[in-house]
């Protein structure tokens, strides 16, 4: 028998959510994984903000600021080898050199776009009522006028829960376990916050998080491991098996 099949054999039903966490609402929202992979490592965390007492805010972890600097050094140190490369003596101006000189330009650019150096932030802010995300400081964004940007403003008083979802991330070459942050809005709806493998952060974090916006910590985690299997490219992933506590042990293969 498969893996895939023992997976299927041992595949339970979810719990009652709205009995569980006494919450009607609980059992209309969708409890399907909301990102694919996640990450076995912390990736952001819980502070207060310094300079105001009425906001918390999600910041990348040393890990994360780790890797984007990485990205930053691969991109720039490819712009300035292949810079030295063409104008050394006088420059080799042949289609090879430049060409990979404007391609990693391009690429610093991209980098740039999509990763600033400082990573994104997930602000919540009592005092203006919003929560949104980005790499703005407050004042710089104003959520009104900035509905239809990347920050996707959302008014605090729909948030009605936090949602903890626990998920067995697997392909051929690898597997770990995830938890998602997740806000529940009034209507049912859901944001994704942060997705990565500390639970003791993850716990951490809603719970601080929950007191802060006065709105319960619905945790799935030890009632059932949601199982997402994905390619190297993500294409194949579905999100969508669950298993019940005890049916999974951490290898993969649901013995």
């Amino acid at each position: 028998m498969s893996s895939k099949d023992k997976r299927k054999k041992k595949k339970a039903e979810r719990p009652d959510f709205a009995e569980l966490f006494h919450d009607s609402l609980a059992g209309k929202a969708e409890w399907d994984a909301m990102e694919d992979e996640g990450s076995e490592r912390a990736t952001y965390y819980l502070a207060e903000n310094r300079s105001y007492a009425d906001r918390m805010e999600f910041k990348p972890t040393k890990f994360n600021i780790l890797g984007i600097f990485v990205c930053y050094l691969f991109g720039f140190g490819a712009l300035a080898l292949f810079s030295w490369i063409l104008f050394r003596g006088g420059g080799h101006y042949s289609f090879y050199n430049i060409s990979s000189v404007v391609l990693c330009v391009f690429l610093c650019v991209i980098i740039l776009w999509v990763m600033p150096l400082t990573g994104d932030k997930m602000f919540f802010d009592l005092d203006r009522g919003y929560y949104w995300t980005g790499s703005k400081k407050l004042g710089e964004v104003t959520p009104e006028e900035d509905a239809d940007s990347e920050t996707l403003p959302l008014k605090l008083d729909m948030i009605h829960a936090i949602q903890l979802l626990a998920k067995h991330c697997f392909s051929s070459k690898e597997s770990y376990m995830s938890y998602e942050i997740n806000l529940v809005t009034n209507d049912g709806g859901r944001f994704n916050v942060v997705d990565h493998g500390e639970l003791e952060l993850i716990r951490k974090d809603s719970k601080a998080l929950g007191e802060f916006l006065h709105v319960p910590v619905w945790d799935s985690i030890d009632h059932f491991v949601l199982e997402c299997e994905f390619t190297e490219s993500s294409e194949s992933y579905d999100g969508t098996g669950d298993y019940s506590d005890g049916d999974y042990d951490g290898d993969g293969d649901g013995d």
